[in-house]
Formats: C-alpha cells, sequence, structure tokens
C-alpha cells in the first residue's frame, strides 16, 4: 500500500524521524560518558580539549601515575625544565629532565575523547640512570617523588659538582656543608631551582650557652609530624618545623672542652712547674672553646684531645634561607609502638588553599590521596584544570573524572575547601591516605616576599572565616 503525504506531513515526519534519532543518540552515548572508566580511548565525543590522559596501571604502578599526575599539574614546573633543556650541556646529562617534560606535556595535552597513555617510558629511563628496576613492592609515593628530585638535581648541578666531598646524609636532606661555593650559591639562588629549598640547623646548649655554627641542608619536602591531638591546623604543623626543638642526651662537644680545660688547670694549678706540653694544652682547649665550630668539626675535636661525653639538653633550631618555588608537604602520622608495630596518628588535620611559609604565598595545586590500609591500598591524584581554576581533575589511572563545584564522588571520607570568592574548590567524599606517607600537598609559589626568613604563619579568621575544614569523627582526615 502506497501513502501519499503533502509537503506538510513529510516535514513533521522528518522532524519526529530525527528527533527519534537524536533520543537513541542520547540513550547510547549517555552512559558511556557517564559510566566510571574511559579506560583507553572508550567514551563518546565531548567536545575540543575537554579531556586529558590518564595513565595505564598495569602492575600496581597507582603511586607512581598519582606523582607523575600531579606533578603535570605544575605549570611552573615545565617551564623551568623548558628553560633548563635550553642551557648548553650534553644531552645524555638531561635524560630524565628531557623525558620528564615529554611526559608532563602529554598529560596536559587536550583531548577530544577519553584516552590513556603510559609512564613506562620514563620509569625506565629512571631505572637506567640508577642501573636498577623500579621496585613495584614498596609502592611508596613519596619515596618514589624523591627519587625523582634526587635524580633532577644530580642532573641540573652536574656541572658545579667539582669538589671530592659532597655529603648527603639522607634521601629527604641534603647537606652541602662540603660542597663546592657554586653549588651552594646556586641553590641559594632565587631563580635557581624550583624544586629545591635551604634552610639552615644550628643548636644551642641549655648548659654552657654555646651555639654551634650553622649548617645549611638542602630540602624537597617537608615533613610534618603530626600531633597527637584530636585535630589540627596544616598551619600548626608548619609551625612545629620551624620552632625551636629539644633534644634530650646530647653529647655536646663544648661542654667536654670546658670539663677538659678545668680539669686540666686544676692539675696544672696542683705543680710548681708546669710542663710546657700541659701549658700547650690548656691554650689549644681554651682556643677550642672559643670557636664556633660545626658538626663535622666537633667529630674532630672529640677525636684530637680524646674529649669524654658530657650529656646535655641542647636547643636544635631550624630557619629559613630559600623558599622553593614547588612546596610539597608531607603529613607524617607514622606511630611507632613499644612493641615495633606501627599505628596511625588519627589526627584530624584541616588546611586551607593558600599557604605562607617564610614570607612566601602559596597556593594549592595538586595533592595525592589514598584509599586502604598500612601495607595496601590505592592512590588517587587531584589536581587542577588549566584554564579553569574552579574545576579539578580527578585522576585514579586510566579513570579521569572533571569535578565542579559541589560534585559529590562519594567514597569513604569527606574533604572541602570552603568558598571563598569563587575560588576554592569544594570536592567531597575523598578518601585519604591513612598513615601520611603518601600525602604530598603540592604547592605553587604566588610571589616572593623580599625577606625569606621565617614569619611565623598565623591564619586571619576574620579575612576568611570558612577557609578550613574539620573531619568528622569516625572519618579519615588528612
Amino acid at each position: 500500500m502506497h501513502l501519499n503525504f503533502g509537503p506538510e506531513e513529510r516535514l513533521y515526519l522528518q522532524r519526529a524521524a530525527y528527533g527519534t534519532a537524536a533520543l537513541a543518540g542520547a540513550y547510547v552515548i549517555l552512559p558511556a560518558l557517564l559510566t566510571k572508566g574511559g579506560r583507553g580511548g572508550s567514551g563518546g565525543v565531548e567536545g575540543e580539549g575537554v579531556w586529558v590522559h590518564g595513565l595505564y596501571n598495569p602492575m600496581n604502578d597507582c603511586f607512581i601515575n598519582s606523582v607523575v599526575q600531579c606533578l603535570a599539574g605544575l605549570p611552573s614546573l615545565r617551564l623551568y625544565l623548558r628553560k633548563v633543556l635550553e642551557t648548553p650541556t650534553q644531552p645524555e646529562r638531561r635524560r630524565l629532565t628531557a623525558a620528564l617534560l615529554e611526559l608532563l606535556t602529554l598529560l596536559n595535552t587536550p583531548l577530544r575523547r577519553r584516552q590513556s597513555s603510559s609512564a613506562r617510558s620514563f620509569v625506565t629511563i629512571l631505572g637506567d640512570i640508577h642501573n636498577s628496576t623500579i621496585s613495584r613492592n614498596q609502592q611508596d609515593a613519596q619515596e618514589f617523588l624523591n627519587l625523582i628530585t634526587e635524580t633532577l638535581l644530580t642532573e641540573w648541578s652536574a656541572p658545579l659538582l667539582t669538589a671530592p666531598r659532597f655529603y648527603l646524609p639522607s634521601p629527604t636532606a641534603r647537606s652541602f656543608t662540603d660542597a663546592p661555593r657554586g653549588l651552594l650559591h646556586w641553590l641559594r639562588s632565587r631563580d635557581s631551582n624550583i624544586l629545591f629549598g635551604v634552610k639552615d640547623l644550628s643548636h644551642t646548649c641549655r648548659r654552657c650557652k654555646h651555639t654551634t655554627k650553622t649548617r645549611e641542608e638542602a630540602f624537597t619536602q617537608l615533613s610534618l609530624p603530626v600531633p597527637t591531638t584530636y585535630d589540627a591546623s596544616l598551619e600548626e604543623c608548619l609551625r612545629g618545623v620551624w620552632a625551636d626543638e629539644p633534644i634530650e642526651g646530647y653529647s655536646c662537644t663544648h661542654c667536654a672542652l670546658l670539663s677538659a680545660y678545668h680539669t686540666l688547670l686544676r692539675t696544672v694549678k696542683g705543680t710548681s712547674t708546669p710542663s710546657a706540653y700541659h701549658t700547650a694544652q690548656l691554650e689549644a682547649l681554651r682556643e677550642a672553646a672559643g670557636r664556633q665550630m660545626d658538626e663535622f668539626e666537633e667529630e674532630g675535636v672529640r677525636e684530637k684531645f680524646r674529649l669524654r661525653r658530657v650529656e646535655s639538653v641542647i636547643d636544635r633550631h631550624t630557619r629559613l634561607l630559600r623558599a622553593p618555588g614547588v612546596l610539597v608537604v608531607h603529613l607524617n602520622r607514622s606511630v611507632y609502638l613499644p612493641n615495633g608495630d606501627t599505628a596511625r596518628n588519627p589526627c584530624h588535620v584541616s588546611f586551607c588553599e593558600k599557604l605562607s611559609v617564610g614570607g612566601v604565598k602559596y597556593r594549592l595545586r595538586s595533592l595525592i590521596t589514598h584509599t586502604g590500609s598500612h601495607s595496601f591500598g590505592h592512590f588517587i591524584a587531584w589536581r587542577r584544570v588549566e584554564g579553569d581554576e574552579k574545576q579539578w581533575w580527578r585522576m585514579s589511572d586510566e579513570d579521569v573524572k572533571r569535578v565542579g563545584w559541589g560534585e559529590k564522588v562519594r567514597e569513604r571520607a569527606r574533604l572541602e575547601f570552603p568558598h571563598d570568592d569563587g575560588e576554592i574548590l569544594r570536592v567531597s567524599s575523598i578518601a585519604v591516605c591513612p598513615i601520611g606517607y603518601c600525602l604530598p600537598f603540592g604547592y605553587v609559589q604566588q610571589r616572593i616576599l623580599p625577606s625569606l626568613r621565617y614569619i611565623p604563619f598565623a591564619p586571619d579568621q576574620n579575612e576568611h572565616p570558612a577557609h578550613f575544614q574539620k573531619w568528622g569523627r569516625g572519618q579519615t582526615g588528612l
């Protein structure tokens, strides 16, 4: 049977057919866009530049992926890497710098579809540099970040390391007392190194009031002990880093020198004709006691005079010399029990988007969160969307989500950046690290004030009355 339709009927049927097709297309496409995942290029076209790369996790690589994604959220770091590569040098001396810049550029490339890549080539280069394989058994984001920054420092400062002695006391603190002056000057300079800050350490004995010579250290992150209280703020934890730290049972070299001097002086006074040796020894002890020495010089003095141990209580002083361009803060929640076990400090730590350290203003750019227990779990990276400061990327390996204001992402805990003139993120339900060693905050320096000496930071509650969030009872906190 043939039906004849007029122009109006044909137009009506065409519109109905188009509407049906569009409705069917919406039901087909939208579930793919709204479901959790987006693995390896699945998903529909959302428009130009609305996605960024996720990272595959073939074998417990979430600790690697989270660190790399957070570094990708630091525009100033990419600019600095380009600046380093523009410096004339042999290419093989900047292998990791070039590989990191290539990876960070890839992770910031706008995409029209969900797509994932891999960080394996970068990890392979890092392993080749150290003639080893990156272990996935440890799964420690903090240690992996330390390995990256240490390797970058070695590449960037290689032309300056001409002295035979280069003291490295620990992975997180580098002492440059015996390093070349060029390296010290380079680390102190304001625009020299975006990832490293410099602080000096000294201590004062409460018994003899002697203060040692300051010893400079470079640091890549601030590891903050969490107080054993119900709640605290990040600023309170930071103030603890720069506050004087009392240390009991310290072997004071100056007290030992004074004790040896007065003992020998009593011996000399008890004789009618003191020997030339005793006289010279007295003069040497008096001269040594009057000098200001660092810890390395004190060790040599103790061996020279064979000083007996004199214990005292000292106050350890820490002062900031140069603030880093990118500040990484690590919350140390580990509590060591008498039986040797490790527990988690459950203190609820509140923090705000803006931070002041040593007169330098920082703004939160990225962070890493963790779900699970002390021995296993999963890392998730969060970083700002470039060009839209009100939006953040939630990056769980291949699963990349764009998180807007007030969006609910139900997991275990709750994290909020209270609204402040439309610039602070409001994200809910972020599970966080239960012990804190894998939770760095990536703050990016906004501007440098004339003085880099430490200024105790007191948040202005009147200016930002809602800057701080509190974690509810029974929930995981930062």
